[in-house]
């Protein structure tokens, strides 16, 4: 009864913090949503118009991808934290699953952003170069995710955890043994059914132990894939800036190219006019000398 109170505590509290962070993720999905928005109409309205407003767009842009990125980070450390540490109480399996909807709503806004990125990237061109540095710093930081993997207090804990389960699981049967033994001594025909019910009981415990092992391993590689799609998103979009990069730079050495080929034929043809030039005043001096 003294615990009671705490829990309320507790529950109010996660209460509170998964209001805060609802209410943060509708405001988040919001805003992405209205840049993408902006994205569309400054891809469909092209670069020349849309070159007053997109440095802005962008920066916005950059802002809401990297407090993405930043709860993508702090999520990821905060799961590693709350699975070295081992509870039962329906609280923590309630704040687990909030976890994995914010998590899958945190990806969801870094699709919408990772769209609206690529899209102002084709619109912006070459005025996307002055944000690459800012992008590929937090773009590194997100491929430093690694999937979660056991560390040597987890194992420490879980073998803890095992050897708790065992000591009481030894109590237990110790106990029963010697209500057995004392209801042998007194009802000595029932020792029989006695000791089916108790090996019923023994494999009904160890398929609850291998039903939850083998939950623990299904949610252990959903997350590991969550974390690799987010990382292979990062990397399509590195990929696809520096694809950007090169069609720009062949842009400009095609474009140099041209302006080269332009003033070479703009030099050969007033060369073949000052020739032709001469030609005529040599033409007419013969024409002049002839008729004198």
């Amino acid at each position: 009864m003294c615990d009671s109170p705490q829990q309320q505590q507790q529950q109010q509290q996660q209460q509170q913090q998964q209001q805060s962070t609802q209410e943060l993720t509708l405001l988040n999905s919001l805003r992405c949503k209205a840049i993408e928005a902006v994205s569309i109409v400054g891809y469909s309205v092209g670069r020349e118009t849309f070159s007053r407003d997109s440095n802005v767009v962008m920066r916005k842009l950059l802002q809401l991808y990297i407090s993405t990125s930043s709860s993508l980070l702090n999520n990821n450390s905060s799961s590693s934290s709350s699975n070295s540490s081992s509870s039962s109480s329906s609280s923590n399996s309630s704040s687990r699953v909030f976890e994995e909807e914010y998590d899958e709503e945190t990806d969801s806004l870094r699709e919408y952003l990772i769209e609206a990125i690529s899209r102002l990237c084709r619109v912006m061109l070459r005025d996307m170069f002055g944000f690459i540095s800012e992008l590929f710093n937090h773009l590194f930081a997100i491929l430093s995710i690694k999937p979660y993997t056991l560390l040597n207090e987890d194992i420490q804990t879980q073998e803890d955890n095992a050897d708790i389960e065992q000591q009481q699981q030894q109590q237990q049967q110790q106990q029963q043994q010697q209500q057995q033994q004392q209801q042998q001594q007194q009802h000595p025909h029932h020792q029989h059914h006695q000791q089916q019910h108790h090996h019923h009981h023994h494999q009904h415990q160890q398929q609850q132990q291998q039903q939850h092992q083998q939950q623990q391993q299904q949610q252990q590689q959903q997350q590991q894939q969550q974390q690799h799609q987010t990382v292979s998103v990062s990397v399509c979009l590195m990929i696809l800036l520096l694809l950007l990069l090169l069609q720009q730079q062949q842009q400009e050495e095609e474009e140099e190219e041209e302006e080269q080929q332009q003033q070479q034929q703009q030099e050969q043809e007033q060369q073949q006019e000052e020739e032709e030039g001469q030609m005529m005043r040599f033409c007419s001096c013969c024409s002049k000398q002839q008729q004198q």
